[in-house]
């Protein structure tokens, strides 16, 4: 599992790629 909440915490940018980077891994 890739730390991305972690990321997007400090890349506020992240944030919007978080839940489609998600959503692309449950896939």
């Amino acid at each position: 599992m890739i730390d991305l909440t972690e990321r997007a915490l400090a890349d506020p940018q992240m944030k919007l790629e978080l839940p489609a980077r998600k959503m692309e891994d449950n896939s």
